[in-house]
Parts: structure tokens; C-alpha cells; sequence
């Protein structure tokens, strides 16, 4: 398609440009040189689109291949802090891990970011840390509301994986029928709380805190057994979707 339009607008330009002449822009009547430059201004946008699209489904198929074929565990971290506090909050711990080599590869490839994730203790200091951190993430995010924040004493029944700058998080939930929901998926571009230094603004922090970190984080989660999720009709089921998640239902909005 693309390469058709650029035919059809070199095709306008021969066509009105006398042979053995160089074909000038401003000796074309104005009419056709918008349809040109339209012709042409299409012809990139789909092309654009196209590859985009081509890196999309290469994205995706090393997805697959990495969540079928060995390993598919994530990465174990062996040297870890024994705890971190964020917001004033102190937590135990358990591990440290990132994802395995073959979908950092995938996921780093396809312009999107990773981070190394910890799992905390939820009965020492978790819940209480998480939580806070997610409340957190409700100041100056318009989209916050589309993630459900649990009160703090379910959270100390799930498994909840937090960036040591807690950035980034999720949580893990037992659901019916043996499966895991995937819940509390946070991302920001900043640690919760922090006031931007010198440093968060140097170029090579600024564009890696700009790479979004949902895929790595569904991706790690899935490792650790999550199996379904929620979300509301955003861009959240194209990015669910992008790491092998498929639509089973639909519920209606209901406003009360």
C-alpha cells in the first residue's frame, strides 16, 4: 500500500513535468502538490505504522517462544539487601530476582524497560510498605484510578514484588480455581515520594526511567505464577494482550 502511493505520486510528478526537465516543486501547479505531498505524507504514516507493527509481532513471538521453552523462571538474584524502607516503612526481604536472559533480550529489544524486583515478606513490614506505596502512586497520576488499592490486611495474604526504589510493583492474589490474579500492577517515573535530583535528570536515568515497565512486570509475574487479571477498557488490554494474556469476559460499567 505504501509503496503504491509513492508510485501514484511519482506518477503526478512525471506527469507534469515536461521530459528532459527536472522536476521543481514550485513549477507544479498548487493542487497537485498538495495531493503529492498528501500522497507522500500517507505513504510514510503507513509505512511507519507497518513497521511498528512488524517489531510488535517480533516482540511477540519471542514472548511466546520464551514462555514456552525453557527457562521460563525468572532470574534469581543471589546478593539482596535483608530489607528496605520506603516512605518510612521497613520490610523483610525474601529474594531478589529479574527476568531470565532470553526475555530481557525480547523485552529490552522492543524499546521496552526491565528492573530487578523484590519479593517482600508481607507478615514483617510488607503489607504496610506496599500499601503505602500504592497510595502513593494516586498523588499527581490521573490514571490511578483504573488500579485497585486493597486495604492493608489483605495485602498480608499476597505475595508482593516491589523495585528497591519502589517504582515499580505488583502483587500476587490466590483466586478461585487455583488461579493467581495479577493485581496492584504500578509503574512511575519517579521513586514514591522522592524530589528529582541532579541525577534523575541526567539523559541516560531520564530515558531508562522513560521505558515502559509494564511487559517486564506481567512477565515477571506470570514466572511467579500469575495466571489472570482485571482491567478496565484503556490501553491496559493492548498491553495485557502484548505478553500472551486473551479476553475471556466482559462486564458492563456499573456507576453505583
Amino acid at each position: 500500500m505504501a509503496s503504491a502511493l509513492t508510485e501514484t505520486a511519482e506518477r503526478l510528478k512525471a506527469a507534469n513535468t515536461p521530459p528532459g526537465v527536472t522536476y521543481m516543486s514550485d513549477s507544479v501547479p498548487d493542487d497537485v502538490r498538495e495531493e503529492v505531498d498528501r500522497l507522500e505524507s500517507m505513504a510514510k504514516a503507513i509505512t511507519g505504522e507497518y513497521d511498528r507493527f512488524k517489531e510488535s509481532q517480533r516482540f511477540h513471538r519471542a514472548v511466546r517462544r520464551c514462555l514456552t521453552d525453557p527457562p521460563k523462571e525468572n532470574e534469581e538474584i543471589a546478593r539482596h539487601p535483608s530489607e528496605i524502607g520506603i516512605l518510612g516503612h521497613k520490610a523483610k526481604v525474601i529474594r531478589s530476582q529479574r527476568l531470565n536472559r532470553s526475555l530481557r533480550a525480547a523485552v529490552r529489544d522492543a524499546g521496552y524497560g526491565t528492573i530487578d524486583m523484590m519479593e517482600l515478606d508481607p507478615k514483617d513490614g510488607g503489607a504496610d510498605l506496599f500499601h503505602s506505596v500504592m497510595e502513593a502512586t494516586r498523588e499527581g497520576n490521573r490514571y490511578a484510578a483504573a488500579v485497585y488499592i486493597y486495604p492493608r490486611d489483605e495485602y498480608e495474604n499476597m505475595r508482593l514484588f516491589v523495585s528497591e526504589d519502589g517504582r515499580c510493583g505488583y502483587a500476587l492474589k490466590p483466586a478461585d480455581g487455583g488461579d493467581v490474579d495479577i493485581v496492584s500492577v504500578f509503574s512511575m517515573s519517579q521513586p514514591p515520594g522522592a524530589t528529582p535530583t541532579a541525577r534523575d535528570a541526567a539523559p541516560n536515568v531520564e530515558r531508562e526511567r522513560k521505558r515502559p515497565m509494564g511487559q517486564a512486570l506481567l512477565l515477571q509475574a506470570v514466572a511467579n505464577g500469575g495466571t489472570i487479571l482485571d482491567c478496565y477498557d484503556t490501553v491496559l488490554p493492548h498491553i495485557y494482550a502484548s505478553v500472551g494474556f486473551k479476553e475471556e469476559s466482559r462486564d458492563e460499567w456499573d456507576y453505583i
